[in-house]
């Protein structure tokens, strides 16, 4: 046979060939092995960062700051009492559309996933790198629930890991429905909203199950930029939105073309509904600071919490007002502006250094002398908004303008001087409570408690004065004197007197003594040797005892001033006191919380609606039948000038000096305290009687409107 010939060409081809898959194969092994590597490196990440995800208690999504709420006495919410304003509400108490607007919007694949969506992601990707940016997130919805209950770090690649490890394993070990129901409790949809409970009721005035299409959709649409698009003040940002979620329903089959075209045509207009915020009010501080005194910290700070409150907001604006108003009257007068223009000083400071080098005292016209560091100054006040310092050694003077900062102080800066200028400001407080029930229906504490939260109605003690002498005359009466018995208004002799006082010698506040008058008289006019002289009789061991048991004081010495209201207490404690006078011997519990309930209406705190009997009744009505008459003829017969025209009765109180003025008084289903004075006592101003100074207050409270639902028949 003939032997064949090899083609060379044919030859090299196939040892290329050869060579060729020789290395396709070796890079597909090593391409191979890359990816074994890197699989084995995620399934090593994966491991660790699920490993980790086990150490978060997942039972802590559900754990969600609730907001507690102040009821007023009518049931209306009052003031959010803390926690976040949220409404923990299950999955079926939401509206399908919102559910179905919420997964279109958020995570359109959200029931083929677990927890992770690489589809998404990559669309996300894709999308962002065509139009630059981030302009869509690849979070789930489950991941997302994730990073918001749980601090998982900042936006780096570590915390995007354990973020889907945990949405991984929230997947795994709860349902769709309880995923879902958790995030729409958890979410923030706008100022001071958190929950789809407190939004649908903020802005649409309806639970979210009654929730419509159009409403869900918008709801939905809020959820990316929350405070940018709330209705409340982006009504048309948040249409938008909304127009985007319906097209997005409508393109997942979530609802129909005439759906979607009904709902775009439904009139949504800008919320008015108010939403539930903490007040910064004198009731609101009082009636947190009694919760504290009623349940323990933990069950507070657990919530949320239902306390039904005394307060009636209408009484409650009417004290606030009347007590501003007051305040500022009294200060424009005269004879105000005059005793204090004469007390008023400053300070001069060196910058940097906080010890006054002397005192400024005003002289006459506006001009005032200092001397600090041996020269000799001038202050000139020239305007309200201009000071002018003339230096006597330099000749020269320095202009600047002043501070004027809202606190009580006013601040001026020169170079290297630093004057305060303290101003006073007159003071007051009001306390009503309800006489069936003990209740305290309006608390006012100051003039602003935005300047200064010190409680002055619960807290500041300061001297009754005359406050005290109906119950010094109701123990009198309880022993046998009668309005009509004499009783001598001539000054006290030693020998009337206890031997340690053998020099007290109490004055009537016009300066006059007269001779025997009935005894009704005395309390009346407020006669002050004539109420000591009863209070004597009586037995000022007797007295102090009574005077404690009303709860002015724990401790209150047998003197004989003490009959004159010698001794400190509370306008909380007076005024109860005064309820015993209203009610014909009960001292009243006054209570700012009648009930305390939680989320699921379990009681946790009843006020008890104390009454405790202190006084007689014949010998209260005695007294009563007089503080009538105080009100009519007596020292407090301004009021009927001042308006008053419901069967009333009280007593004005003022102290020595005209340090504090007070009218107690009370109508039959209303008692009510007043207190003028400064914070630090000082004279408010000549003449700074109860009767002129604290009853204007009390008579504009008595007789406002909001009073009406209140009965006010004959004491």
């Amino acid at each position: 046979m003939r032997s064949q010939e090899i083609n060379p060409h044919f030859s090299f081809l196939k040892k290329t060939s050869k060579k060729l898959k020789k290395k396709w194969r070796f890079r597909s092994i090593i391409w191979l092995k890359l990816f074994f590597a890197l699989l084995f490196f995620w399934l090593l990440v994966a491991i660790f960062y699920y490993l980790w995800s086990l150490t978060f208690d997942l039972s802590k999504i559900g754990q969600m700051s609730q907001r507690s709420l102040i009821y007023d006495r009518y049931g209306k919410v009052y003031s959010l009492a803390g926690g976040e304003n949220r409404q923990i509400i299950p999955f079926d108490k939401v509206s399908n559309y919102f559910v179905n607007a919420l997964i279109s919007r958020e995570d359109a694949r959200f029931y083929q996933h677990h927890g992770i969506d690489p589809i998404g992601i990559a669309r996300a990707v894709i999308r962002n790198l065509l139009l630059g940016g981030i302009r869509q997130g690849g979070s789930t919805i489950t991941q997302q629930l994730a990073r918001n209950s749980f601090s998982l770090g900042g936006h780096t690649m570590n915390r995007k890991l354990l973020e889907a490890a945990m949405a991984f394993r929230i997947e795994t070990e709860l349902s769709k429905e309880k995923i879902l129901e958790l995030y729409m409790n958890r979410i923030y949809f706008g100022p001071g909203l958190y929950g789809v409970e407190s939004a649908s009721q903020a802005y649409f005035n309806r639970p979210a199950s009654q929730m419509s299409l159009a409403q869900g959709a918008l709801l939905a649409g809020l959820i990316r930029s929350p405070n940018h698009l709330s209705p409340f003040n982006n009504l048309h940002g948040a249409l938008q939105q909304q127009a985007l979620v319906l097209k997005r329903m409508e393109e997942l089959n979530l609802i129909t073309k005439e759906e979607h075209t009904k709902a775009l045509h439904e009139k949504i207009k800008s919320p008015t509904h108010r939403i539930f915020h903490m007040q910064n009010s004198w009731a609101t501080d009082a009636i947190l600071r009694e919760l504290a005194q009623v349940l323990p910290a933990d069950t507070i700070d657990s919530g949320p919490l239902h306390i039904m409150s005394t307060i009636d907001p209408e009484l409650q604006h009417v004290a606030e007002h009347s007590l501003l108003k007051r305040l500022a009257e009294i200060e424009s007068q005269a004879l105000f502006q005059e005793q204090h223009r004469l007390q008023k000083h400053t300070h001069l400071y060196i910058s940097n250094q906080k010890k006054p080098l002397t005192q400024i005292f005003q002289t006459d016209g506006d001009e005032e002398v200092v001397k600090a560091d041996g020269v000799r100054r001038i202050m000139k006040s020239d305007d309200d908004s201009m000071s002018t310092f003339y230096s006597r050694k330099t000749s020269r003077s320095t202009q600047h303008p002043s501070d004027f900062p809202t606190s009580a102080v006013d601040r001026y800066e020169i170079p290297g001087l630093s004057l305060e200028k303290n101003q006073i400001r007159l003071e007051g407080a009001l306390l009503a409570i309800d006489n069936a029930s003990g209740g305290i229906v309006a608390i006012v504490g100051g003039r602003d408690y935005k300047t200064s939260q010190y409680n002055r109605a619960i807290t500041a003690e300061r001297q009754v004065g005359s406050l005290a002498k109906p119950f010094v005359y109701e123990k009198a009466f309880e022993k046998g004197l009668t309005p009509e018995s004499l009783v001598s208004d001539a000054p006290l002799t030693p020998a009337e007197l206890p031997e340690a006082f053998k020099t007290y010698h109490p004055q009537n506040s016009d300066g006059t003594f007269q001779q025997w008058l009935p005894a009704s008289y005395g309390l009346i006019h407020s006669r002050n040797t004539m109420s000591v002289r009863i209070g004597l009789s009586v037995g000022l061991e007797e007295v102090a005892t009574t005077l404690e048991h009303l709860g002015l004081n724990n401790k209150i010495l047998p003197y004989p001033a003490i009959c004159l209201g010698s001794f400190e207490s509370t306008l909380k404690n007076i005024t109860a006191a005064y309820t015993a006078l209203a009610t014909g011997g009960e001292r009243l519990q006054p209570h700012l919380i009648e009930e305390v309930t939680d989320a699921n209406g379990k009681i946790l705190f009843l006020a008890t609606r104390g009454r405790i009997s202190v006084l007689d009744r014949v010998a209260t009505h005695t007294t009563r039948e007089l503080l009538k008459k105080v009100l009519t003829e007596g020292t407090g017969s301004r009021a009927l000038s001042l308006g008053l025209k419901k069967p009333a009765a009280g007593k004005t109180g003022t102290t020595d000096h005209f340090f504090d003025a007070w009218f107690l008084g009370f109508i039959q289903s209303l008692t009510c305290g007043v207190w003028v004075g400064f914070d630090k006592p000082q004279t408010i101003m000549r003449g700074a009687y109860g009767a002129e100074i604290a009853l204007p207050i009390w008579v504009d409270f008595m007789e406002s409107k909001a009073t009406d639902r209140y009965p006010a028949g004959e004491l």
